[in-house]
């Protein structure tokens, strides 16, 4: 569901509407799409956010370590 309308108060129906599906009147849709729990669903993100910046910068990290040995072990190959 729509976490913004939903933060501010929008109706099911309303957001129901926007979606173009019955979760206005389907429970468990509810239940899958709606934040229970606004602030855990910010500190989730937070964490997401987070954690894919340190996921991106230990890739980047590998990939320069794994190339600095290629390099090393190529030049390695052209010794007489």
């Amino acid at each position: 569901m729509d976490m913004e309308a939903s933060a501010c108060g929008a109706s099911v129906e309303s957001i129901s509407a926007k979606m173009g599906n019955s979760i206005d009147g389907n429970k468990a849709l509810q239940r899958t799409y709606t934040p229970v729990n606004l602030v855990a669903v910010r500190a989730a993100s937070e964490h997401r956010r987070k954690g894919r910046k340190l996921l991106s910068q230990e890739h980047k990290e590998y990939k320069s370590r794994n190339s600095a040995e290629e390099k090393m072990e190529t030049e390695g190959d052209e010794r007489p």
